[in-house]
Parts: structure tokens; C-alpha cells; sequence
């Protein structure tokens, strides 16, 4: 928002794409965005359990895809499709922090085992990025997203 605050909504399911139901799982949850948000633990953390329990149990391939469009007058957007795992928007978002971007808005979407994440961007200065930086970001994202596969 103009005052510097973000807004985010989460829907929070089981593997099986139902609901929690178990007040334990849900406390499980809330105590893990706790420590996350005050500092208290890295996601890099938290993830590299949470991967090392999913990693065999995702026989599907879904290649990596990146696309951009930059016929907008203020934004990127960016969209990046693969593999849904755990650890992958974490994996995206990060990326996009460390070249300085700018999130304006972002559309997660799961259909089956692919995941549909869409991006408005824009760099450090509330500008749309010149094409060198979108094709370099694209290659930085698709080598950290192929390297959850490792």
C-alpha cells in the first residue's frame, strides 16, 4: 500500500488439497510463521526439512518455463511455470529480491503437480526493467528453480 504496508492471504491445505482439520497441525503452522517473521529462524531452514521429506515422493516432470511480457506502460510481467514443490515460490521470490525487484502483484495458482505463478514487477525505481534484465533474471530463476531438483 502507499503507506508501506503489504497485505497477504494465504489458504493453507493439506498435501491432498483439503482442508487442516487438526488444531495441532494448525498450531504447528502458526509457531513456524511466528519464528519467521520475528527473526527467530530462516526459511532456508524450515525448507530444507520440508524438502528432504518431499523429494521422493514427486515422480512428475514439468519442465521449467519463464515467459515476460513487457508491453505494459509500468510494469513486467512475469510468469513461471513448473514442478510444484515445497520451496518453490520462496525460491522465485528470492531470486527476484536479489536483483532488486519490486513485487507488485502476485497470482499463485496449482494446477495438479504444475505450478502457475504469475509476477508484476518492477525495479528499484517503479520502472518496468529493460529487456537485458528480464532475459538475466530469467536464466538466475531458472537455474535456482532446476537446482530444487538436486
Amino acid at each position: 500500500t502507499k503507506d508501506g504496508m503489504a497485505l497477504d492471504i494465504f489458504v493453507f491445505q493439506n498435501s491432498r488439497g483439503k482442508a487442516i482439520q487438526t488444531q495441532r497441525r494448525l498450531d504447528r503452522i502458526k509457531s513456524s510463521l511466528t519464528l519467521l517473521l520475528e527473526g527467530k529462524v530462516r526459511p532456508e531452514i524450515l525448507l530444507s526439512k520440508a524438502h528432504a521429506q518431499e523429494k521422493e515422493a514427486k515422480p512428475f516432470r514439468i519442465p521449467v518455463s519463464i515467459r515476460s511480457d513487457n508491453s505494459f506502460d509500468n510494469f513486467t510481467l512475469l510468469e513461471v511455470t513448473a514442478l510444484d514443490r515445497i520451496g518453490l515460490l520462496f525460491t522465485i521470490t528470492r531470486e527476484l529480491q536479489y536483483h532488486g525487484i519490486q513485487i507488485l502483484t502476485a497470482k499463485i495458482a496449482t494446477y495438479g503437480e504444475r505450478a502457475v505463478d504469475v509476477f508484476y514487477i518492477r525495479d528499484l525505481f517503479g520502472l518496468k526493467l529493460p529487456e537485458r534484465k528480464i532475459e538475466i533474471i530469467k536464466a538466475r530463476l531458472r537455474e535456482a528453480i532446476e537446482g530444487l531438483n538436486s
